[in-house]
C-alpha cells in the first residue's frame, strides 16, 4: 500500500480542521438564530393573539360591530387567520374550516388553558395558537404562516454551509502554504541525500542563517557528507595502495606458475591437483587485485577515461570476439537488425570490459551466455546478454550488483570462484555511460542482463 506524502496528509488535516471548526461554530450559529427567531415569533404570535381576543371580547359585550367583520378586521390587520368558536358555531372572515385546528389545540382552550403547537399544511409550517375566552363563553384560535421565517432559517443556513466550505477551503490553501515553507527544507535535504546516495558526493545544502533550526539541519548533514567522504577516499587510497604493493608479489607469482606449467607433466598426481588449486587460486587474486585497483581509481575520480561516439553494432561484435579470444570462451552470436543506426558515446576500454564481464559471468554460473542483442527502443540502445543458467533468485537479485556479494549460484560452484566485483564493476561503468543496467528473465527461463544506453548522433563529438 503506497503511503501518501506528509504534506498532503498536513494538508489535509488543516482542511479537516477547519472544516470541522467551521461546522461546529456553523451549527451553534444556526441553532442559536433559530432559537431566537422560532421563539421570538412564537412569543410575538401569542401577544398578538392575546390582544385579537381581548379586541374581539370587548366588541361581542359592546355588541358592536358583527363578529365576522370583528374578525375580518382582525385578520386585516395582522395577516392571519382567525376562528372564533362560541356556543358550537364558528366563526371566520371566510368560510370557516374548524379541522384546521389541532384537536389537542381544541381541548386545551375548552378547558380554558392558552396553547400553541405548529404543524405542516401542504409543506407549509404554521403556528396555531388557542386562547380562551371566558367572558364570552367562546374560545379564539389564529394561525400564522411561518413561511416567511422558514425562508428566512434556510437561507441562513444555507449561507452558513457555504461559509464552511469556504473557510475550508482556506484551511486547505494555508495548509498547503505552510506545510509547503515548512517541508521545503526538508526536500531540499530528500534531494542532497539522493544525489549523495546516486554517487554525487560534491552535493551540499546552502547554509540559511536566518532559520537557525534548517542551518543546523544543513550544518549536520554537509558535515555527514564530508567525514563521507573523507572515509571513501580513505578506503579507496587504502585499497588502491594495498592493491599496487600486492602487484608485485603477485606478478612474481604468476611468473612462477607460468614456468611450474611447462612441468606439470612430471608431477605425481596429487602434486598436479594442488599445483591446479594453486594456479586457480593465483589467477583469482590477480582478478580480484585488478578489480581492486580499477575501483579504487573509479572511487578517487583518479580513471581515466576517453569517451567516444560509436558505432554499437560494430562495438558489441567486437568486444565478443575479444572476450571470446582473450578468456577462452564459447562462441557467442551477436543479434542485431542494423537497419537502424544505433550510436553510443562510451570509453571503448570500459565498455569492452562491461561486455567482458558479463559474458565471463555467464560462463562461470549459468553454462555460458547463448546470445548477445543490440536494439534500438527510442531514444535508447538496449544491449542484452542472456544465457539459459537456472536464474537468479529474488533475494540474490536485490544484491547481484553489490561489491563483494556472492549469491548460491557462486557459492555452490567450487570450481568457479569469482570475486564478487564483476558485476559491481559493470554497474559502476555503466552509470558512468549515463546509463542503466538491470537483470531481467529470457523467455526460456534463463537471465537477461539488460544494458541501457542514451542513444547519439554519429557525428556527436567526444567528450
Amino acid at each position: 500500500m503506497r503511503r501518501r506524502s506528509l504534506r498532503l496528509r498536513l494538508t489535509v488535516a488543516f482542511g479537516l480542521g477547519a472544516a470541522v471548526l467551521s461546522l461546529i461554530f456553523g451549527t451553534l450559529a444556526y441553532v442559536g438564530v433559530r432559537h431566537i427567531a422560532v421563539t421570538e415569533r412564537q412569543n410575538h404570535d401569542l401577544r398578538q393573539a392575546y390582544v385579537n381576543a381581548a379586541l374581539i371580547r370587548g366588541a361581542v359585550i359592546a355588541g358592536t360591530p358583527t363578529i365576522p367583520a370583528l374578525i375580518a378586521s382582525v385578520d386585516t390587520a395582522t395577516s392571519s387567520v382567525s376562528l372564533l368558536h362560541r356556543y358550537d358555531v364558528w366563526y371566520a372572515k371566510s368560510v370557516p374550516n374548524p379541522l384546521l385546528i389541532p384537536i389537542g389545540v381544541r381541548r386545551l382552550a375548552n378547558a380554558g388553558v392558552v396553547s400553541r403547537q405548529v404543524v405542516v399544511e401542504d409543506g407549509v409550517p404554521e403556528i396555531v395558537i388557542g386562547v380562551p375566552i371566558p367572558a364570552i363563553h367562546a374560545q379564539y384560535y389564529v394561525s400564522d404562516n411561518l413561511s416567511d421565517l422558514d425562508r428566512t432559517l434556510r437561507l441562513s443556513f444555507l449561507i452558513l454551509l457555504l461559509g464552511a466550505l469556504f473557510t475550508t477551503g482556506l484551511g486547505v490553501l494555508a495548509g498547503r502554504w505552510i506545510t509547503k515553507r515548512a517541508m521545503a527544507p526538508l526536500e531540499v535535504a530528500s534531494r542532497a541525500a539522493t544525489e549523495v546516495a546516486g554517487g554525487a558526493l560534491d552535493t551540499r545544502i546552502p547554509e540559511d542563517p536566518r532559520n537557525t533550526e534548517v542551518a543546523a539541519l544543513a550544518s549536520s548533514f554537509n558535515a555527514m557528507v564530508e567525514r563521507l567522504v573523507e572515509r571513501l577516499n580513505r578506503d579507496a587510497r587504502f585499497a588502491g595502495d594495498v592493491s599496487h604493493e600486492l602487484r608485485s608479489p603477485l606478478t612474481t607469482l604468476a611468473t612462477s606458475v607460468e614456468v611450474m606449467r611447462h612441468h606439470r607433466d612430471t608431477f605425481d598426481p596429487d602434486s598436479k591437483a594442488a599445483f591446479d588449486l594453486l594456479a586457480a587460486d593465483v589467477h583469482t587474486f590477480q582478478v580480484l587485485v585488478e578489480d581492486l585497483l580499477e575501483i579504487a581509481r573509479y572511487d578517487a575520480g583518479a580513471a581515466s577515461t576517453h569517451l567516444e561516439t560509436l558505432d554499437a553494432h560494430e562495438l558489441v561484435r567486437q568486444c565478443v570476439r575479444s572476450a571470446v579470444r582473450r578468456h577462452q570462451l564459447n562462441d557467442v552470436p551477436v543479434h542485431d537488425d542494423g537497419a537502424e543506426e544505433a550510436y553510443v558515446t562510451v570509453d571503448r576500454r570500459r565498455f569492452e570490459r562491461v561486455v567482458t564481464n558479463l559474458l565471463d559471468n555467464a560462463s562461470r554460473y549459468a553454462g555460458g551466455a547463448t546470445a548477445v542483442s543490440v536494439q534500438v527502443e527510442g531514444d535508447e540502445v538496449v544491449i542484452n546478454v542472456d544465457d539459459e543458467g537456472p536464474g537468479v533468485s529474488s533475494e540474490d537479485r536485490a544484491h547481484i550488483f553489490n561489491r563483494f556479494y556472492r549469491g548460491e549460484a557462486a557459492n555452490a560452484r567450487g570450481s568457479s570462484r569469482g570475486t564478487g566485483l564483476g558485476l559491481a564493476l559493470v554497474a559502476d561503468h555503466v552509470t558512468h555511460f549515463q546509463g542503466t543496467i538491470q537483470l531481467l528473465d529470457t523467455p526460456t527461463g534463463g537471465s537477461r542482463f539488460q544494458v541501457r544506453l542514451p542513444r547519439r548522433e554519429p557525428d556527436e563529438e567526444s567528450v
